[in-house]
């Protein structure tokens, strides 16, 4: 080999121990970040406050997680103790299911749970969630898998909202009327 020739190949030879020194160094570096960040969420999220076995099956996306949500929420209105469901977390949950699943049923829960909440003073009424209300409302309405029983409980409540009840913003008189027609033919059996 001439001198030229060793010259480069040593000249890329130390290029590529530098990238690999320098490669190492900035694996280094972000393992170091992370385990401090690690460790500071955990100082700020202590293991009582991480997610329930409850958050993780609704986050899974698994089938039956409504249905068994349903059930829990169910054990906590008959007042039973060992509930690890709160009325919070179902609404938060309904909301979920409405979201990512478009499920009729549970929007049309989340809606009917916030304002019964609403109408007992138990939270109070936010225009914006009024508007996604209705929103999620007006999407089961137009379910063509939802059952007559889930689009009767969607119009009842598009009937309050367009009456102005929640927000003086959505009153509509015409559309008040219409989601009484709707109200009426879904109410027949």
């Amino acid at each position: 080999m001439n001198n030229k020739a060793r010259t480069i190949f040593i000249l890329v030879l130390f290029s590529a121990l530098c990238i690999l020194c320098y490669s190492l160094y900035k694996w280094y570096d972000y393992k170091r970040r992370n385990a401090e960040l690690q460790k500071e969420l955990t100082q700020l999220l202590p293991i009582s406050e991480s997610l329930t076995p409850m958050d993780c099956m609704v986050i899974s996306g698994d089938d039956s997680a409504y249905l068994k949500c349903n059930i829990e929420h169910f054990k906590l209105r008959k007042g039973y103790d060992n509930c690890p469901l709160s009325h919070r977390d179902y609404l938060l949950y309904c909301y979920i299911f409405a979201i990512r699943d478009g499920s009729s049923d549970a929007a049309t829960d989340f809606v009917s749970y916030y304002f019964i909440d609403v109408d007992n003073n138990i939270i109070a009424v936010d225009s914006a969630i009024v508007r996604e209300a209705e929103r999620l409302l007006l999407q089961a309405m137009c379910d063509t898998a939802a059952d007559a029983l889930t689009k009767f409980v969607a119009a009842e409540w598009l009937t309050e909202i367009y009456n102005g009840k929640y927000d003086a913003d959505l009153k509509d008189p015409m559309l008040h009327l219409q989601y009484c027609d709707s109200v009426a033919k879904y109410a027949k059996p």
